[in-house]
């Protein structure tokens, strides 16, 4: 891989069939419940800021870290100490593997202690397996980075943390004070968040829905002018 990677361009690059998380994935890591652990934390992140790289004026997935980015991914994760049920090693385990795998190629230094090229360029030995000779350790550990890479990417680009329409105890929708239209979008200008990178700009907001209406106003000969939702008893 070149030196000057594009750092833009990098998740495509390493895009591992995040669909096949079966196999190794299902056996070594399914079953456990996530863990607070300092080991698996700090390469959650690393991982995070390698698929969704920040630059000055182009942010992010570090940039939410003030928010508990990687802490709310790490409960999808079951990267907890467990002991091993009998399937493999244990997940911590793999994350240690995961980590550590990293010397044989790095003149002895760790995944985490790697600057972003060269964590950029361990994933790619991981992704091509070739140079890992132990066959058991290879699917245990690539079955790890799948299953981190399918949470953290899903995790940033479902929008965390303006992901969730707020809701009272009740179970109903909060709506804005004065807000006669009911507008849900949960997004806000306040951070820069995977709806904003990807440009999906979520539930219409009440002046893109009078922008929709003008347009269909034009496209059709009639028009009635009211709801197009009515409640019934």
């Amino acid at each position: 891989m070149a030196e000057d990677i594009n750092r833009r361009v990098f998740v495509k690059q390493t895009a591992v069939g995040t669909a096949a998380v079966a196999g190794a994935t299902s056996g070594v890591l399914a079953g456990f419940a996530a863990q607070s652990d300092d080991l698996p934390h700090q390469i959650v992140a690393a991982l995070g800021d390698l698929f969704i790289p920040s630059a000055p004026g182009d942010p992010g997935y570090k940039d939410l870290e003030p928010y508990g980015i990687t802490e709310y991914v790490m409960r999808g994760l079951p990267v907890g100490g467990r002991a091993s049920s009998g399937e493999g090693e244990s997940p911590a385990g793999v994350v240690r593997d995961f980590n550590n795998l990293a010397k044989q190629f790095f003149r002895g230094e760790t995944f985490l202690e790697l600057n972003w090229d060269q964590r950029a360029q361990y994933l790619e030995k991981l992704i091509a397996g070739s140079e890992i000779t132990d066959v058991k350790q290879r699917e245990q550990i690539q079955g790890f980075y799948r299953l981190a890479r399918m949470r953290i990417l899903t995790v940033y680009y479902r929008n965390y943390p303006e992901h969730e329409i707020k809701r009272n105890d009740q179970g109903e929708i909060i709506i804005a004070a004065a807000d006669r239209h009911q507008i849900t979008n949960p997004n806000t200008e306040k951070i820069v968040t995977g709806w904003d990178i990807a440009g999906y700009k979520g539930p219409l907001r009440w002046e893109e829905e009078e922008q929709r209406r003008a347009m269909m106003k034009k496209m059709h000969v009639y028009w009635y002018e009211g709801d197009l939702v009515k409640l019934t008893p």
